[in-house]
């Protein structure tokens, strides 16, 4: 078999199989009145792994789970698995590779310089968002309100993660809010993605054209700091919500609630540290859900609950190879020209992804990695011009003669999703609970890889047209969710990268389910090949 692979990002011309239907463990509850959706809660809970929402009693979550469809082999699905690209694929159900949101930063194809897209100050100015309205690609909110005949108000909302309500609202949501640091300057990535401090205040800030009402933004219970307690930065996003609700509810309500993530990345996904989090979440979301039965909307209300990927902790550390000890590996004849050739060095490293200056050499770079053979790398792959012109990534020679060919495929499969202009030159496979870095070992959580427990998610959907009390082993993807609400709104959803989940639907079209079935068959093979090196 070949090292490449055709793969299933797309769907045409499927032919009928078997439903999903067959999954289910729990049969679903019949419902005696059909209830229409008509609003939808989507809830982002940041980094967080399936087995946090089983470390304490969580009535509130629990209450959604019995009313709903839980995915437990749902998973990311994409790349790059962190949470700018993510949220911007749950809104648009659209790849990386289409919406053009790959990490928090890449190489710009155009001038071949670093494109710092999730700054602060992108985000707030609409650079961020307009990246993903330029690539054209639908939305759920937009095919939402292509419909309408009444108008549908739409918030996408966070705390200190902007570029996560960005990438939701993808500047289609009427208000994108969340928390500013007063008095900071540019932030670092890992400052973006990793922690707020308990000593700054946050106010809250919006996406220019999309901004929340005066009287929000001069809140005193949002001008806060975030982290003084359990809770906090997922109760400011909250608080947030329902004091928009007050006078202005909406019928798209995203929210990310990043807390999970957080905690995650400072103590190495420790199960005791996330238990006081998971309990004060529960709180959050209670009050959430209390907000829309209180305004007499529950019944017609979609509710979601999932993640932008998982997290795990870093056991193993490995520091990334420089261009000098690349060019060592090559036979001494040839260590002159490529030397030259890897000298201008990388223009963007967030290993394990990395953007080389000439993009032409990173074959080059990817033979010279592999052969260097660093512990806890499984594999390295480059970015290749196909001949009819398209984008692909390719396994370096020692790659694809050492791994099985069903772990290739499935790199190859997550590795597609993202094959686009401005994604990553060079790729490196690592172990699992494998990071890069220099820190000591066993002291942090990250999620930037693609082993199985970063792309394992939790995914629960719940509400009208929505299978009660059911558990699915569909491996739905982050991609999959907005054309599922999609079909349960009745919108067309065929431009999306995603297919319908049509485990969660109390009924579902055959063509759906055809399509699916197809799709689901295949990629479940590669779960099941990252599952096999856990």
């Amino acid at each position: 078999m070949k090292a490449t692979t055709t793969f299933l990002t797309s769907v045409v011309g499927l032919a009928a199989l078997a439903a999903l239907a067959a999954n289910l463990v729990a049969a679903p509850a019949t419902n005696t009145r059909r209830v229409e959706p008509k609003f939808l809660a989507l809830i982002v809970l940041d980094g967080c792994r399936p087995d946090y929402l089983d470390l304490v009693p969580m009535p509130n979550l629990d209450a959604l789970r019995q009313r709903g469809t839980t995915f437990d082999r749902a998973w990311v699905g994409q790349l790059v698995n962190n949470t700018p690209p993510s949220h911007s694929t749950i809104a648009t159900g659209c790849f990386p590779r289409r919406h053009g949101v790959v990490s928090f930063f890449w190489k710009n194809p155009a001038t071949d310089e670093l494109d710092d897209a999730t700054a602060l100050s992108a985000v707030m100015d609409g650079r961020f968002g307009g990246i993903i309205r330029d690539s054209k690609v639908p939305s759920f909110l937009g095919l939402l309100r292509a419909k309408s005949k009444k108008g549908v108000r739409g918030y996408a909302i966070s705390s200190h993660k902007y570029y996560a309500a960005a990438g939701m609202g993808a500047l289609e949501a009427d208000t994108i809010l969340f928390a500013v640091p007063a008095g900071t300057g540019a932030q670092s990535v890992e400052q973006r993605e990793e922690g707020a401090s308990a000593t700054v205040t946050f106010t809250p800030g919006s996406v220019i054209g999309h901004a929340a009402p005066p009287r929000i933004l001069s809140d005193p219970q949002l001008n806060v700091p975030l982290v003084s307690k359990e809770g906090d930065m997922n109760g400011w996003a909250v608080n947030a919500a329902l004091k928009l609700f007050e006078r202005d509810p909406c019928e798209v309500l995203y929210l990310n609630l990043c807390e999970t993530d957080e905690v995650g990345h400072m103590t190495g996904a420790s199960r005791e540290a996330m238990k006081p989090v998971m309990k004060a979440l529960d709180a959050q979301l209670g009050r959430l859900v209390d907000a829309y039965k209180k305004i007499g909307r529950y019944d017609e209300t979609v509710f979601v609950v999932t993640a932008d990927h998982a997290m795990i902790p870093n056991r193993h550390v490995v520091e990334l190879p420089s261009p000098t000890a690349i060019a060592e590996t090559f036979p001494p004849a040839e260590r002159a020209e490529r030397a030259s050739q890897l000298r201008p060095g990388f223009v963007v490293a967030r290993p394990p992804y990395l953007w080389v200056k000439n993009t032409e050499d990173a074959g080059v770079f990817a033979e010279g990695f592999a052969r260097t053979q660093s512990s806890g790398v499984r594999g390295v792959f480059y970015k290749h011009k196909a001949p009819n012109g398209s984008l692909e990534y390719l396994p370096a020679t020692t790659t694809a003669n050492r791994l099985p060919q069903p772990l290739i495929d499935a790199y190859l499969y997550l590795l597609s999703t993202m094959a686009c202009p401005n994604g990553p030159d060079i790729v490196l496979a690592t172990e699992e609970d494998t990071l890069f870095g220099s820190g000591k070992a066993g002291t942090h959580g990250g999620h930037v890889t693609f082993t199985w427990d970063v792309q394992h998610i939790p995914m629960i959907l719940a509400g009208p047209g929505i299978r009660a009390g059911a558990v699915s082993h569909a491996p739905a993807r982050l991609a999959d969710i907005a054309p599922t609400l999609s079909r349960l709104f009745g919108l067309d959803p065929s431009a999306m990268d995603g297919v319908v989940i049509t485990d969660a639907l109390e009924s579902a079209a055959p063509n759906d389910e055809a399509r699916t079935s197809w799709v689901y068959k295949e990629i479940a093979r590669y779960q099941d090949a990252l599952r096999q090196t856990q």
